[in-house]
């Protein structure tokens, strides 16, 4: 099976890619990031004579393993510099790498920790995948990829008390909530929920952190997520919402269907697809169009940036690599930065994105990113 990388580079080839995919695409050729084939100067430009042979040939054989690396390097519109680039790595990659592996520093992965209504405690990242717990009718369970899955009969709906999965710097989640939603929690992150919603009029939910929402349709019982002086209400709908409160704002960016998000009992906006409210303490609700794919991005396995500041960029590094940061030069914090980049990319790739503006620099001490200009 393809992982996901070479997924994306078939459709780049294919030319069927997203701009997201494309400039992660181009980032992976600029990074050098195909350490299992080494692409000299020569053989790239060999390549672009004979790519599409090359490709007719591998997609009829499934060999995988090289075609698409040659095709991403051939179909990046002729970076000059690319056989430099491949040939002479910069040495500041290669100290961030050596640090970094010293350091343990690694991308998050999949864990978190359940918290069951009698308060007792369960490691998702180590539990095998099968039932977990039973709470009353309620049976918890993890699937063979991870998932956590609520199943529960006739005689839940006297079930009460909440449960609550928590992720810790480094982690995420995917849940399945009672009611069949399914919510993907960001590093750093925690969702607390009924363990039944069978005799609730609402499902109300709390989250700290960052959230993407898949909303299972119940016209009778609206759907509620709370965080930090705001409520988002929906019946069926696709969302995301960013409760971390980077740069003194909440942000709940809508993908499908509509929602109602309410701050306090008198101020409330309906969203539509597409849109996105901002909300800080004492600026009131700022509604605005926005590329959705940004926000969920790190659902998809990826940092993009679009005129992010080099501060909330640097925290969302810190969430998933579970580092320190420490900036040298406070004035360079609100500096807007563009890019996308694999969130399982090693950190000293995604420090180099950021290094290639020339207005940033980086250093590792331990498990902490010295930032300065």
């Amino acid at each position: 099976m393809e992982n996901r990388e070479e997924q994306i580079l078939e459709r780049f080839a294919a030319g069927t890619a997203t701009e997201q995919e494309k400039a992660l695409v181009s980032d992976w050729v600029l990074l050098g990031r195909f350490p299992d084939l080494d692409l000299s100067e020569k053989d790239i430009n060999a390549s672009l004579a004979r790519i599409e042979a090359r490709l007719a040939l591998v997609r009829s054989v499934k060999r995988f393993r090289l075609w698409p690396r040659i095709a991403a390097a051939a179909s990046i519109v002729l970076i000059a510099s690319v056989g430099i680039y491949f040939y002479q790595k910069s040495a500041a990659v290669q100290d961030y790498d050596q640090v970094a592996l010293q350091n343990k520093i690694i991308p998050g992965k999949d864990k978190a920790i359940l918290t069951l209504a009698d308060g007792s405690k369960i490691d998702l990242t180590d539990a095998m995948a099968g039932g977990l717990a039973q709470q009353g009718g309620v049976k918890i369970s993890k699937t063979a990829d991870g998932q956590l899955i609520y199943e529960f009969a006739e005689a839940a709906k006297g079930t009460t008390g909440f449960n609550t999965v928590s992720t810790p710097n480094g982690g995420q989640h995917q849940i399945s909530l009672p009611d069949g939603s399914k919510v993907w929690l960001n590093a750093a992150s925690s969702l607390k929920f009924p363990v039944s919603f069978a005799s609730m009029s609402e499902r109300r939910v709390e989250l700290s952190g960052e959230g993407y929402f898949e909303v299972a349709r119940d016209k009778k019982h609206p759907f509620v997520v709370s965080s930090i002086g705001q409520t988002v209400e929906v019946l069926g709908t696709h969302f995301d919402v960013n409760a971390y409160g980077d740069g003194g704002r909440l942000r709940t960016t809508l993908l499908e269907g509509s929602v109602r998000l309410a701050i306090g009992d008198n101020v409330s906006k309906v969203l539509v697809p597409g849109q996105q409210a901002s909300f800080g303490k004492g600026t009131g609700i700022k509604i605005s169009a926005v590329d959705v794919s940004e926000s969920v991005a790190w659902k998809e396995g990826y940092f993009m940036f679009n005129n992010e500041s080099l501060e909330n960029i640097m925290l969302s590094v810190s969430r998933w690599y579970d580092v320190d940061i420490e900036f040298k030069d406070n004035d360079i914090k609100d500096d807007p930065f563009w890019g996308t980049v694999s969130r399982f990319a090693k950190v000293g790739d995604v420090l180099k994105v950021l290094e290639r503006t020339g207005e940033v620099h980086f250093k590792i001490e331990g498990r902490k990113i010295i930032v300065s200009k």
